[in-house]
């Protein structure tokens, strides 16, 4: 009897230190997220390359972004000054290598040309690559403005 107590606990100790929870698997592909967006923040666009996968891609509001080089040359040409991100974590699904988000996102970009306050819902898929958790892809939808009058046939348009 003790042997058998023995090996159960050794084995729940094993299992303990061998799986990790699924919740710190969301929490650091959460965070290659954050730091995506801290790096826009600060406009440093090496470090924005460092939380993106090779095969990064993204589309949003029409315009598709078939790399990381793609995505920060549409947001240099904004020529922006100031960034402000708020990002509300809506869902998180993870696993050991691969993790899909769902983020309430609200950016306000100033430039010498523009002003803009974009309010969104963005999916991501963040994958881990060689330990690192890596935005892969991502996907912006526009949330309408109640301050401005919709037009067009189709609801909510």
């Amino acid at each position: 009897m003790k042997n058998y107590l023995l090996v159960v606990f050794l084995m729940m100790v094993l299992l303990g230190c061998s799986v990790k929870p699924t919740e710190n698997y969301k929490a650091d592909a959460e965070a290659a997220i954050k730091g995506f967006y801290g790096a826009l923040e600060k406009f440093d666009y090496e470090q924005v390359k460092t939380f993106c996968a090779p095969d990064f891609s993204g589309f949003e509001d029409g315009v598709v972004s078939k790399s990381i080089d793609d995505f920060i040359a549409v947001v240099k040409s904004f020529e922006l000054n100031s960034v402000k991100i708020k990002m509300d974590f809506v869902k998180t699904d993870a696993t050991e290598e691969m993790a899909y988000s769902i983020v309430k996102f609200d950016a306000q970009f100033k430039g010498a040309k523009v002003e803009m306050n974009l309010k969104t819902f963005e999916s991501y898929v963040v994958k881990k690559i060689n330990g690192k958790w890596l935005i892969s892809f991502y996907h912006s939808s526009y949330l309408k403005d109640p301050q401005k009058p919709q037009s067009g046939n189709v609801p909510g348009l």
